[in-house]
């Protein structure tokens, strides 16, 4: 079953009724469609007005709907950092994630919290029932994407979240938005019942060999389970449901079966990446592959990671390049310099089939970010992180059109854009090209070959740009820019 829940309500209707901030509405045309979406913008200050504004919302929300309903554009604009550990189990309004133009916010009154999704001018209301909560031990943040998932010509919004911490439980939930007639809301719920219908399993009790199986009765991957199973026998039980990880960015599931073993935690030797789409209100698993589970990954750290006298590990995350996994090892730095993120640098250690690493690409953030000038020919001359929030998230992308996927980080966010940079897929490794990050928002268009940006300074103005990429630079070939002046 998938969950479905429509609640929309205009920033611009919000900011009549109550009589605050600038109430012009700013469009912008998308040349590839020729239609036009309403946008509110935000604010650049927030004064005392608004302050006081603020606090008399959350004193006097009876509920987190009645807060929803409050929520103006300058208390999202005030919004614009992601929380502290303190904020973020206790604020009634905080930042969650931000991908190109759209913000996801948690909202809490009293005991009750939710997600505010802030789209095309509109904020749309996620409520923890029957949806989940955006709270979770480890204040991991959202994943966020932005593309047309059902191929109708208007984008989704694709989410995925952390739900259940526990030992040894890790589950999160997928919600695509989807704007039909309005903004309706599906939560992927029979995943479950999906992969049971594609992956089987059985045991063979003689010679103690698990094997999964496809949907025609072939074998997948089998193995004799270890010796030490003689004092911890396996209980009959393959449970896919305690470690489900739904990844927005990569469209897939990532599913460790626990072969459920007496007296013992599970036996985790596999997983599986399942590929993900969505269509007609459904989710579908298109396809799979099964990987080895490599339980050498305090190995490989100790192995290829080498740390500075600053620095410690911040986590670990496994991603896909050509269907093979790569170990993200991320870093931060032990006490925060001033002016700087907490992360500083990733490794990324690339795997062969035969569980040894083949690559190893170290990249790091001191200098990279550029926030663009709103006008032609103006130069990028000074390189800086960003002065809003940045997950750093990775992601790997064609973005030269040579049919071998790049490396693709995000390095932060301007009021209005999202900025990342790129590691080039070259014959002997990745290179790092520092003209992709002038262009804000990015967006791939395959057909024409060509690289599309998109920026404004929130009053009226807006800039589309288009780049090519040209002997080894992202080079700008057109730049439109255009004033929406206020009636």
């Amino acid at each position: 079953m998938v969950k479905k829940f429509v609640f929309v309500i205009s920033l611009c209707m919000v900011l009549a009724c109550c009589g605050c901030g600038d109430e012009s509405d700013l469009r912008k045309v998308d040349a590839d469609r020729a239609e036009t979406y309403e946008e509110t913008a935000y604010g650049d200050t927030a004064g005392t007005h608004e302050e006081t504004e603020y606090e008399d919302s959350v004193e006097t929300a009876e509920n987190v709907k009645a807060f929803f309903e409050s929520v103006t554009d300058e208390m999202l604009n005030d919004c614009d950092d992601y929380p502290s550990l303190e904020e973020y189990r206790n604020a009634p309004l905080v930042l969650l994630e931000r991908f190109q133009d759209v913000g996801l916010y948690g909202i809490r009154a009293g005991e009750e919290t939710a997600m505010l999704l802030y789209i095309e001018g509109e904020k749309i209301l996620i409520e923890e029932d029957p949806f989940p909560s955006f709270l979770n031990l480890y204040q991991e943040r959202p994943k966020l994407n932005v593309f047309d998932a059902d191929r109708d010509g208007v984008n989704e919004v694709m989410i995925s979240l952390r739900t259940v911490t526990g030992t040894p439980i890790s589950r999160y939930a997928m919600l695509v938005c989807d704007r039909e007639d309005e903004w309706n809301i599906y939560m992927y719920d029979d995943y479950l019942e999906d992969m049971e219908d594609v992956i089987q399993y059985k045991y063979d009790d003689k010679n103690n060999v698990i094997a999964f199986l496809d949907d025609g009765g072939n074998v997948l991957w089998e193995e004799e389970l270890s010796e030490w199973t003689g004092e911890y026998p396996y209980s009959g039980v393959v449970n896919f449901g305690d470690n489900v990880n739904f990844d927005a960015g990569t469209v897939q599931m990532n599913v460790v079966p626990y072969i459920e073993l007496e007296n013992s935690l599970p036996y985790e030797p596999i997983r599986i990446v399942f590929d993900i789409s969505f269509s007609d209100e459904t989710f579908e698993i298109e396809g799979y592959e099964i990987q080895k589970n490599d339980p050498q990954t305090d190995i490989y750290i100790r192995d290829y990671v080498a740390l500075e006298d600053d620095e410690e590990i911040e986590g670990c995350e496994w991603m896909q390049y050509d269907r093979r996994p790569v170990l993200r090892v991320k870093i931060q730095y032990k006490d925060k310099p001033e002016n700087a993120y907490q992360h500083k640098k990733d490794y990324f250690l690339f795997l062969t089939r035969d569980d040894e690493i083949s690559r190893v690409l170290v990249t790091d953030y001191e200098d990279k970010g550029i926030h663009i000038r709103l006008n032609e020919g103006t130069a990028c001359e000074n390189n800086h992180s960003l002065g809003e929030g940045c997950g750093f998230d990775a992601h790997f992308e064609d973005v030269t059109f040579d049919g071998r996927k790049d490396l693709i980080i995000s390095v932060g966010n301007s009021r209005h854009a999202s900025y990342y940079c790129a590691y080039i897929c070259m014959d002997d490794g990745f290179r790092h090209e520092r003209t992709f990050e002038h262009i804000p928002s990015y967006e791939v268009k395959n057909d024409e070959r060509v690289i599309c940006g998109s920026d404004t300074d929130g009053i009226g103005r807006y800039a589309d740009m288009t780049y090519e990429y040209k002997d080894g630079e992202f080079v700008l070939t057109d730049y439109v820019e255009k004033e929406i002046k206020e009636e």
